[in-house]
């Protein structure tokens, strides 16, 4: 299910625009009080729709050739090491508890508007990075530990609680990508624990899942100025496929030489902790080609395509680095939905997930810094944490 659920986003975010520009001659997509335009020809969105449906075809491929065959949903339940669990369990709801707690503390300081508050937030960079380490523990409990286990003991309930505080005060800052977060490291173990098969119901909470963006940007709006109709609109509307598709639009028409990885190899500086950067003056490269290409296409920010950087970087073989990430991807989805136990290190492996997706409307520069991170995160805690895998008591 997690090869169709990036399949749906694809689908989402580029190729469902662009059949309808072509089928239905449909050029904008309004949002809101914005409106978005497509002003592009339908040769290029033809030579679009081809590239994206080529780059996705190749994940395709490349994750069912690397996933295992033998699907094992119905396993025996073995309950991994209870004093490890333990030990992580308390650890990631003291981090969880702390990284809200600074949220919480960063609401009360600003005067409560979205532009406030993300000034802030930018002031504590480097803590909001480490999120990271106690998602990774709850994505170990939880792909470790089944559900009904989980809520029969009450010793799990403030961990629990510490996981709806941590969403809801990133819903309070409007953190959309926190959010998206631990919603696919908790769909992740669902597929885990309850069966990783192609079911429609899914696509629906998919897509419900999608709409929340457009829901924290209702609450930055005045609702007096918009019809009912209108509201429902907006919150059905989404703006990211005429953005996306302009970049990557933009990326066939300014591409003259291929970069060969010159767009995102210089910012996996980024891997560098924030602090040291800062103190040794490493700055974020934001070259001039991104900003170019994007206004290129008429968008003035809100991130760039992955589809676009593939072709500005690699062209048509773009298509052979999406292959090299549906292998990537299947061999970890087969190694956590098979195995009885999963690692730490495998444990890192819906926030892989969640670091792809994001990426479709990212550069790549970000995607493998923080892969990288996440690699190392997910080494060093399964030093810390070794086990012998022995004990066979309830968590």
């Amino acid at each position: 299910m997690p090869l169709y659920f990036v399949v749906f986003i694809f689908f989402m975010i580029h190729i469902q625009f662009l059949v309808r520009k072509l089928i239905l001659g449909t050029d904008r997509v309004d949002f809101f009080y914005f409106s978005n335009v497509y002003p592009f020809t339908n040769e290029i969105a033809v030579r679009s729709l081809v590239y994206v449906l080529l780059c996705v075809f190749a994940f395709f491929l490349g994750f069912i050739f690397f996933r295992r065959n033998n699907i094992r949903n119905d396993f025996v339940y073995e309950p991994y090491d209870a004093g490890v669990i333990k030990r992580i369990r308390a650890i990631s709801t003291a981090l969880l508890m702390s990284h809200a707690i600074l949220t919480i503390y960063i609401i009360l300081v600003s005067d409560g508007s979205y532009g406030s508050i993300t000034q802030i937030r930018k002031s504590f960079s480097f803590l909001y990075e480490l999120r990271m380490i106690p998602l990774v523990m709850v994505c170990f409990i939880i792909l470790n530990v089944k559900p009904s286990v989980l809520l029969r003991y009450k010793k799990n309930y403030f961990f629990i609680f510490s996981i709806l505080l941590y969403l809801a005060a990133s819903w309070f800052i409007q953190a959309r990508s926190i959010i998206f977060e631990i919603l696919v490291c908790f769909a992740f173990a669902y597929f885990r624990w309850y069966g990783d098969r192609f079911r429609f119901r899914y696509f629906v909470y998919v897509f419900i899942i999608l709409m929340i963006p457009n829901i924290m940007v209702m609450s930055r709006l005045d609702l007096e100025r918009y019809s009912f109709f209108e509201l429902m609109v907006g919150l059905f509307s989404f703006e990211y496929s005429v953005i996306f598709n302009n970049i990557l639009a933009a990326s066939f028409l300014r591409t003259e030489d291929f970069a060969w990885g010159v767009t995102f190899i210089p910012n996996l500086s980024l891997i560098i902790p924030s602090p040291i950067r800062d103190y040794f003056g490493i700055d974020y490269v934001n070259l001039d080609l991104y900003r170019s290409v994007a206004q290129f296409g008429g968008v003035y920010g809100g991130g760039f395509s992955m589809l676009g950087e593939l072709y500005i970087n690699f062209g048509w073989l773009g298509a052979f680095f999406m292959f090299s990430f549906g292998c990537i991807y299947g061999r970890l989805t087969g190694k956590v939905m098979n195995n009885i136990k999963v690692s730490l290190l495998l444990s890192g492996t819906p926030l892989y997930y969640s670091a792809f997706v994001l990426a479709v409307r990212n550069d790549l520069g970000i995607y493998f810094k923080y892969c990288v991170q996440l690699l190392v995160v997910t080494l060093i805690l399964g030093m810390i944490f070794r086990s012998k895998n022995t004990a066979r008591t309830e968590c």
